[in-house]
């Protein structure tokens, strides 16, 4: 087993039971201050493996009597259960066993449990009793049922399909931008290819649900709308409507605005509107419960749209001293003096929008442009995550400068054996053949694994700080 040292904050957030269902498989969270590998830099794992393994997580609503249906899972902090008869021998227990932890996973799923709990019962007592030592082919009918009753409901339990769209909106007097829309539907998703991409997905198909939560998404430097498409599809199946846009000068196929970032959150501003107001089905999301993520340029992005205020001029001085960073070299490169890029500002470009309650910001670009005065406007929940590997933006320059100086903790997330680009999805073969660079990925890292840990972990930040759990909100 790794040794893994972790020194993390306890958060607020504290699971509930209620009646009917446990809302949450854990009690605690951790802000995570600072996470190493004391043995294999290079192990693939986040934060919340590390802090698992450091010290796990109170479980509440998992001591069950096998009497009880999924309906009836008990509070354990409320009330001690009852051990069904043979709950601790035989494999028949054990299955009941393991019956109700996917149960208890799938809590919100109208699983049809007190036939088989009272089965689980009736078995266990057998076993107690020893009539059924020799009974191997009882098990095995009761493990099929078991099986065939769990698995429609696993596949129901991954969430609605996703329809997609593109539009187009209005930009003033430059070109339209470019966004793409992820959202919950019921119509039959298929294969369709998004660049060099693909994804499985549902085109122009109708909404599914009213008062929806809204995610918007801000890509890094050089890229497009496209950039997070996983992360997109994992908010979607979770209930969320996700747009992203294009932003206009700072895309794969222009960067001809790249330096001028204070574009960058004027363009956000305008997908929010746009999905606020002028969205086909804008009268189904809930204007309340707005969230962002962003990366790289897109984590400035964020920074600024929280309520930061950046120094440019910063980055002058930031390349005296660390000449050799990539920044400076392409800085250098482009023949761009960077003391003065601040003098360029227009005023009042520095603009939140405090329509949007909550980011998540990976890798955040320019961090070190932000004092403690120009954070000090911050005051919306943040999920900050960390390569621990990131020589492009490398540590402590950027995330640990940044956290250190805002005005409120944050959900802090350090993945080991992670370098800068690994919080893009996993390449197609396509895709790696023509930038090599983005896909390479260090020595035994698993980009795809980390991408199901990497969105679950954002998914489950959005549905606690945007409160989506408590009524099903795609629901017609």
């Amino acid at each position: 087993m790794l040794r893994l040292k972790c020194v993390a904050k306890r958060a607020a957030e504290v699971s509930r039971c209620s009646r009917s269902r446990c809302r949450s498989a854990t009690a605690t969270r951790f802000d995570h201050r600072y996470c190493t590998n004391a043995t294999t830099p290079s192990s693939i794992a986040n934060v919340t493996q590390m802090a698992i393994r450091v010290r796990k997580p109170k479980r509440r609503c998992m001591e069950v009597n096998c009497s009880y249906g999924a309906d009836e899972i008990q509070d354990s902090s409320s009330r001690r259960p009852e051990i069904a008869p043979g709950a601790h021998m035989g494999a028949a227990p054990m299955a009941c066993s393991r019956y109700f932890n996917v149960a208890f996973a799938l809590r919100r799923s109208p699983i049809p449990t007190r036939p088989i709990a009272t089965f689980c019962k009736t078995l266990g007592k057998s076993v107690q009793e020893g009539f059924m030592k020799k009974s191997a082919l009882c098990m095995a009918i009761f493990l099929i049922a078991m099986m065939m009753l769990i698995t429609p409901f696993v596949a129901a339990a991954q969430g609605p399909n996703v329809g997609f769209m593109e539009v187009q909106i209005n930009n003033g007097t430059e070109p339209n931008l470019t966004a793409g829309i992820w959202y919950p539907t019921d119509a039959e998703p298929s294969s369709h290819s998004l660049g060099l991409f693909a994804q499985n997905v549902a085109l122009d198909a109708p909404l599914r649900g009213r008062n929806l939560p809204l995610v918007v998404i801000s890509h890094g430097g050089g890229g497009s709308y496209q950039g997070h498409y996983d992360t997109a599809l994992s908010l979607a199946h979770a209930g969320f409507v996700a747009a992203a846009i294009s932003h206009a000068g700072d895309t794969y196929d222009d960067q001809s605005k790249v330096l001028q970032l204070w574009r960058r959150p004027a363009q956000l501003r305008l997908l929010v509107s746009y999905m606020l107001r002028n969205w086909p089905q804008h009268e189904r999301l809930d204007a309340s419960r707005i969230g962002a993520f962003g990366f790289s340029n897109g984590g400035f992005t964020l920074l600024v749209t929280a309520g930061g205020i950046p120094d440019l001029n910063k980055i002058g001085s930031y390349c005296e001293i660390h000449p050799n960073h990539d920044l400076c070299l392409a800085l250098t490169e482009a023949k761009i003096d960077p003391s003065h890029l601040g003098d360029h500002v227009p005023p009042e470009a520095w603009i939140a929008d405090r329509r949007i309650k909550a980011v998540v910001i990976a890798a955040p670009a320019f961090a070190f442009t932000f004092s403690k005065n120009g954070l000090k406007g911050i005051h919306i929940p943040i999920q900050l995550w960390r390569a621990a590997d990131d020589h492009h933006q490398p540590s402590p320059y950027y995330e640990e400068a940044l956290r250190w100086v805002l005005p409120q903790s944050v959900e802090y997330h350090v993945v080991v054996g992670a370098g800068h680009y690994d919080f893009l999805p996993p390449c197609s073969v396509s895709l790696a053949a023509v930038t090599p660079l983005i896909c390479a990925d260090p020595s035994g890292f698993n980009r795809a694994r980390f991408h199901e840990e990497f969105n679950g972990e954002i998914v489950r930040f959005f549905q606690t700080r945007l409160e989506l759990g408590s009524e099903d909100s795609t629901r017609r």
